[in-house]
């Protein structure tokens, strides 16, 4: 019975296989791409009597930031700045936006290009009179860089734009933003549902393999007892938060890179962590989604006391000590190294890798024998055929298309699980190596009708994976006549009918199942 309920198990997860799209790490796509995240460049309060808009940027900071990004080699192609730039957006009648961007000067001059997230800061004027609209549409007016294609209303605020390869999407988006002034602020943020049904539009239209999401604030907060830096407790993000990160979760983003919170900080967020707030029902996170706060590359830094553990949530909050992240894309996988320091020099104190499970491919069936046929469903394969090996083994090649390839496992493999490779001939391409993309399975009896029966009677044999090629069958150790051995190439459901040799006593005997891959045996009863 045991025996039976496997098989039955077995095939439910045959029959899912063939529908289900598997999240498989593929080498073989190689864009790569460096960037850097960088957020909090503020001053504090200003000491200067008639400060400039320059005095309320931590201008030394960021300069010494800027030429250490200009010395990295290769250079990155863009600087994504999670806000808060300078103490106000607009201080003495005067905007901050465009001197700020005269100090980045030095990196919008070499080629670097910039990107910019609005923060908290960037809409006030005076100390406790709330955010300002006005603020909001002069930054729209001095950033223009930034894409416009965001929500009517929202351009050069929230936005999305591709690697040159396609390969990687960025998406930045507005906790702040305003139609009308706004005298009591959450500083928190709050992500309204234009911008959140803008994204779901925005992913669902993308087949990049890695995701990035930009904003201000963080989802998950680490420290609590500083009013000055996290008016709310940790962890008390509006709700709207909960339903962005399930857009990220649900879509696989490799980060959520954020600032407001002046430290740094990265965390892994799993399944161990729960939503906050949580919605109901209940869910729980999936897929790994990486919160990287880099939240000062200027600003004074925190001292309040970690509400999380600082080891598990690598936190960083040395006195003077600023912060940027360099992000190297390289095919599947993303490199983040984190550097810190303030003035002079600065040295990699974090880093941490994210291999992505995407490009998508469908494997189906993924398990299998002699004579199985399987197709491998993606994109980029090309029109001229290739190889498709499991292990060491070449397949059958039966048909081949640039978005999909039909197989036939024709080798005896021993089994177990393989690596499936597909070898490319477009020129310049690599190899795209699956681990463990297929399993070879021996055969499995799964019932026997009738159970007993006397010499010369047929008896019918059903289980899974007997193979295409007509193998072996014996009772109590003598050869058996088969007269029918079938096996369905897409679920691996088989079929034997064979006849009860003569010669055989009276009782319980071994039956035996063989191909080219395994055996299986079970009790038959002879009368």
């Amino acid at each position: 019975m045991t025996r039976k309920l496997e098989r039955i198990v077995l095939v439910l997860c045959l029959v899912a296989a063939i529908a289900l799209v598997v999240f498989l790490p593929v080498s073989g796509f190689c864009e790569t791409l460096r960037f850097v995240f960088m957020a909090d460049s503020r001053s504090g309060t200003p000491t200067q009597k008639n400060p400039t808009p320059t005095d309320l940027i931590n201008t030394p900071v960021l300069d010494a930031i800027n030429q250490q990004i200009l010395s990295l080699s290769p250079r990155p192609k863009f600087v994504v700045f999670g806000g808060d730039m300078a103490y106000r957006g607009c201080y003495d009648g005067t905007y901050t936006f465009q001197a700020w961007k005269d100090v980045m000067a030095p990196l919008t001059n070499a080629g670097i290009k910039l990107y910019t997230a609005i923060g908290n800061h960037e809409l006030y004027v005076h100390p406790g009179d709330g955010f300002f609209l006005a603020n909001q549409q002069q930054y729209q007016n001095v950033f223009t860089d930034n894409p416009s294609n965001g929500p009517p209303g929202y351009e050069r605020l929230v936005y999305s734009f591709s690697s040159p390869g396609g390969d990687a999407f960025f998406a930045v988006l507005d906790s702040y933003y305003l139609t009308a002034d706004n005298p009591s602020p959450n500083i928190s943020g709050t992500i309204d549902s234009t911008q959140l049904t803008w994204l779901a539009a925005q992913v669902a239209q993308s087949n990049a393999t890695h995701k990035f999401l930009f904003i201000h604030p963080p989802y998950y907060y680490v420290t609590g007892t500083n009013p000055a830096d996290n008016p709310e407790p940790p962890g008390s993000a509006d709700v709207t938060f909960t339903n962005l990160w399930s857009i990220l979760d649900n879509n696989r983003f490799d980060f959520y890179a954020c600032g407001h919170s002046h430290l740094y900080s990265r965390k892994t967020i799993d399944s161990s962590i729960l939503p906050n707030p949580q919605l109901n029902p209940p869910i729980e996170w999936k897929n790994d989604v990486v919160q990287l706060l880099n939240g000062t590359c200027g600003a004074e830094v925190s001292t309040g006391t970690p509400s999380v553990d600082p080891t598990l949530w690598h936190i960083s909050q040395a006195a003077n000590t600023y912060y940027f992240s360099v992000v190297d894309i390289n095919g599947s996988q993303v490199m983040v190294t984190s550097y810190s320091g303030n003035t002079g020099d600065y040295t990699a104190f974090d880093s941490f890798t994210m291999v992505t499970a995407t490009p998508k491919l469908i494997i189906s069936p993924d398990k299998g024998t002699i004579g199985t046929e399987f197709s491998i469903t993606g994109s980029g394969f090309g029109t001229r055929k290739g190889k498709v090996l499991l292990g060491t083994a070449v397949s059958k090649i039966m048909q081949w298309a640039d978005d999909s390839i039909q197989c036939q496992l024709t080798r005896t493999l021993p089994p177990g699980a393989y690596d499936v490779t597909i070898k490319l001939q477009t020129k310049g391409s690599s190899p795209i190596t699956i681990s463990d993309g297929f399993t070879v399975e021996a055969p499995g009896i799964d019932s026997i009708n009738p159970a007993s029966g006397s010499i010369g009677d047929e008896i019918t044999v059903n289980g899974f994976f007997f193979g295409t090629t007509k193998g072996k069958v014996t009772l109590g150790g003598k050869s058996c006549k088969v007269s029918k051995w079938t096996m369905d190439l897409a679920t691996g459901g088989s079929e034997i009918q064979f006849v009860v040799p003569r010669g055989l006593s009276t009782g319980t005997k071994e039956l035996k199942v063989t191909n080219g891959v395994g055996a299986d045996t079970t009790d038959f009863t002879v009368e």
